[in-house]
């Protein structure tokens, strides 16, 4: 067992340096390319402002565009000023710099909302077919009586 350990290597996150943290950025794809890159100066401002949470950014670049959902995935690698061992205080600047980065995009008007999955779109031939084989009742036309007794 020891001849296995030797050959490992162990990190004492206490004494190791300052943290580099990831934050992955989900923006429209109709969004200009001056607006993202006033988007990242606005973080560089952000962190240079955050002494306490950050030191510098280190890297900014767009990961992958993905048109299917229209959306493109922008990385931002910035320096945390706390150890690698204080992981609440590297969630918590984290979270502020999703929070700054979320009011900076309403601010500018870059407001999106994306679904969690794709619309379902049913025909009501379809929904007929599912409801029957669920024994769901039909819905209601609003020619029947029944959009009419309802208040």
């Amino acid at each position: 067992m020891n001849h296995i350990i030797r050959k490992q290597g162990v990190i004492n996150f206490h004494r190791s340096g300052q943290a580099i943290v990831s934050h992955r950025l989900e923006l429209p794809s109709s969004m200009a390319c001056n607006k993202i890159s006033e988007l990242i100066d606005a973080v560089r401002a952000y962190v240079a402002g955050q002494p306490h949470d950050y030191v510098r950014v280190e890297a900014a670049f767009i990961v992958e565009p993905r048109y299917q959902l229209a959306l493109l995935d922008v990385q931002i690698d910035v320096q945390s000023a706390h150890k690698r061992n204080e992981d609440g205080l590297i969630c918590v600047a984290k979270s502020n710099l999703f929070l700054f980065v979320h009011a900076y995009l309403q601010a500018s008007g870059v407001e999106y909302t994306r679904a969690p999955y794709p619309p379902l779109r049913v025909s009501p031939e379809l929904h007929a077919t599912l409801g029957r084989a669920m024994g769901v009742p039909p819905p209601a036309s609003p020619s029947s009586g029944a959009f009419r007794n309802r208040c």
